[in-house]
């Protein structure tokens, strides 16, 4: 059997990206680099540090393909807007087919590169079985890349998504266009940092501005960690990077019989435990002090990437930012990307003790924040932006309350006190409402490729009364 990997990306994506998304891709059907014999992809990508670095990886030859030779492949999932830019609906998938071989599934997506194995004969590797956790929690037993903007396509209501709305605030926009004028220079996110630092009351060099929250769950992932453990179900970027840099994660599953409460878990042994909080995809707020209780001898790393909008984080309560900056047990992710609506621009800081952070950075590539994503950190912790993000907070409850109505109105059961700004909720026959929704131009987010979860789970965005009236309007369709 030869093997193929199809790439299709952004310039702009980061080359270690596509290294961990290759390896987390292959795993899902049993396969390392050793498997992989051909790195096929669009002429104009060939030479992208990306693909050159994981086709050295790979030992394996790259492929390039013009995009007339791939416009004339079918695809199973195409895409409008790669359509529009490279001339073909999925470069990734069209580029296995062009080299004579069938994808073994479809494309895996994240960082703004796109995976699709492939295979020239049909797979002889035996299907995995879907098992339990449970009883296997060392298992890669899910879809760790499986995000939620593979739900939605150009016009869809997304309830998919936890970016807050569809394009960024005004004032951002405009901060935005002022910093094009800086592009000549290479970046400093210097000023950005202080800034930020400053927003939390904390020294700048316990601040490290990266490029989305996922590089921060890379620099995690590359330290020699020996019994690291995740507590889910949670956002799966953390465990995906683990495992791209040969780490076997522990899961520690949180029950929905007990409401998804952490303090169920036992991290026993381990030397770093990771934790949302609030967690993705329960939107549940874990009490500081349970999560205290996880460091022991270990690390925690904390991801708070939807704690600014959390009802009440004026006060220090639930937040550890100010603990990481002074204490080396604590690691903590913060994301600018969901609330401020710029999740392609990539943009999110961690807060840690100086000498961790400065260890973490120590293998970084150079420049990985870029000019416009730096001055989009400054001004999303300007008065201006902290403004913003306030009116965001204040207006969660009411949208969170609407879709728990609707929602529980319908035969969903809900997790309780959901305090995010998405919904978990089960209903038995969650797979066929996902696919009516779809069919009437609604995304939601599939969440049976999180951990612990299973078919019955489904993941709702919180959105305004206009998007809500339209799911409330699909679902009663679905139901008569």
């Amino acid at each position: 059997m030869s093997v193929v990997l199809g790439v299709g990306g952004r310039e702009s994506a980061a080359p270690e990206a596509l290294l961990a998304l290759a390896q987390q891709a292959l795993a899902d059907h049993r396969m390392t680099f050793a498997d992989v014999d051909t790195i096929a992809t669009i002429d104009h990508r060939a030479a992208h540090a990306g693909v050159v670095l994981l086709a050295v990886s790979a030992d394996a030859g790259i492929r390039p393909f013009g995009a007339p030779e791939l416009a004339t492949q079918p695809v199973d999932h195409p895409s409008d807007r790669v359509q529009h830019h490279s001339g073909t609906p999925s470069v990734a998938e069209a580029a296995v087919r062009a080299c004579g071989a069938l994808p073994l599934a479809a494309p895996v997506k994240a960082d703004d590169w796109v995976v699709v194995v492939g295979s020239s004969e049909p797979a002889t590797r035996p299907a995995k079985t879907r098992v339990s956790t449970r009883q296997n929690p060392g298992l890669g037993d899910y879809a760790l890349g499986h995000h939620g903007d593979v739900e939605v396509e150009p016009g869809m209501v997304d309830f998919a998504v936890n970016v807050h709305a569809t394009e960024p605030p005004a004032f951002l926009s405009e901060a935005l266009r002022a910093a094009i004028a800086d592009l000549a220079r290479y970046p400093d996110p210097a000023r950005a940092t202080a800034a930020v630092a400053a927003a939390h009351g904390i020294d700048p060099a316990s601040v490290l501005l990266t490029h989305g929250a996922a590089e921060a769950f890379g620099l995690v992932a590359q330290q020699p960690w020996r019994r690291p453990a995740i507590v889910h179900p949670q956002f799966t970027e953390p465990e995906a990077a683990l495992r791209a840099h040969g780490h076997d994660p522990r899961r520690l599953l949180l029950s929905p019989e007990t409401g998804f409460r952490l303090d169920q878990v036992d991290p026993a042994d381990a030397d770093l435990v990771v934790v949302g909080n609030p967690t993705n995809p329960t939107s549940g707020l874990h009490p500081r002090d349970e999560i205290e209780k996880l460091a022991g001898a270990a690390t925690v790393l904390v991801d708070e990437a939807f704690l600014d909008v959390v009802e009440g984080i004026e006060a220090p309560v639930h937040s550890l930012v100010r603990d990481a900056a002074e204490d080396p047990r604590f690691l903590v992710t913060r994301s600018l990307t969901k609330t401020y609506s710029i999740a392609g621009l990539r943009i999110g800081y961690l807060v840690g003790h100086p000498d961790v952070l400065r260890r973490l950075a120590a293998r970084r590539s150079p420049w990985p924040v870029s000019t416009l994503a730096a001055a989009a950190a400054e001004a999303c912790v300007s008065p201006e932006g902290l403004a913003y993000a306030a009116q965001v907070r204040a207006d969660l409850p009411d949208r969170i309350a609407a879709l728990v109505r609707a929602l529980s109105m319908r035969g969903f059961a809900i997790v309780d006190d959901p305090r995010g700004p998405f919904v978990l909720a089960r209903h038995p026959d969650a797979g066929r409402i996902r696919e009516g929704l779809r069919e009437r131009g609604i995304a939601v987010r599939r969440a049976d490729t999180f951990p612990g979860l299973d078919a019955t789970w489904l993941r709702f965005a919180a959105r305004g009364p206009e998007e809500t009236a339209a799911l409330v309007a699909a679902l009663d369709q679905l139901a008569g």
